[in-house]
């Protein structure tokens, strides 16, 4: 025993799933209201594409200013069990034994369930999920996009973007659903009504004007 902690990997699923799912809602919103307000295809993918990318950034940079204030706060506050352990008067030999035991049992716990995010002890690991959780966000917000690139009708573009998304919040809802441990088909009809509640929201507003 050498006294190091490892660094533990990073799950890369749950941030993946994370962030496509997240990243499809929004941008599907903007460019269905888009497309109803304007005519021009170009204005319909800029919206999308701006949409997804200042998400993107925000998603990233709140995830992982989020695991350091975490962190810190982990630092700051001492295990409960070390005051309790000081309050039985154990000899440092029987602290330690019992503080390792503790360690190496969540250790283990965290293998056989791994969270969804990286380990907030883990400065390059926090980054990394970061990461992958804004590229991912990235990627779910161009979904949407794509059928305005490579249909030259709008009303065409717009009738696939839909299933398109409506899919796919589908089908990630009930992987995240799967992988909280909840009722995956519940998890992906939620997905679904979030979508459509916000496309439908930014069709109405859009036909407002």
């Amino acid at each position: 025993m050498t006294g190091e902690t490892p660094t533990r990997r990073i799950d890369l699923f749950p941030p993946v799933v994370t962030g496509l799912s997240d990243g499809l809602i929004l941008p599907f919103a903007l460019v269905t209201a888009f497309s109803r307000l304007s005519g021009e295809v170009s204005t319909v993918v800029a919206a999308g594409l701006v949409a997804s990318l200042v998400g993107s950034l925000a998603m990233g940079m709140g995830n992982y200013f989020s695991l350091q204030e975490e962190a810190a706060a982990e630092d700051l506050n001492p295990a409960p069990e070390e005051g309790i352990l000081d309050k039985l008067g154990l000899s440092d030999a029987a602290r330690h034994a019992i503080l390792m035991e503790k360690q190496k049992a969540q250790s283990e716990w965290s293998e056989t369930r791994p969270s969804p995010a990286a380990d907030a002890s883990d400065e390059g690991n926090g980054f990394a999920s970061s990461a992958i959780i804004s590229l991912s966000y990235l990627a779910g917000g161009f979904i949407p996009v794509i059928p305005y690139l490579v249909i030259p009708e709008m009303e065409g573009a717009r009738l696939w973007s839909c299933i398109t998304a409506v899919c796919l919040l589908f089908t990630l809802g009930l992987i995240r659903g799967a992988l909280t441990g909840k009722s995956a088909f519940a998890g992906a009809i939620r997905s679904v009504c979030f979508g459509i509640a916000a496309a439908g929201l930014g069709w109405l507003i859009a036909g407002s004007f």
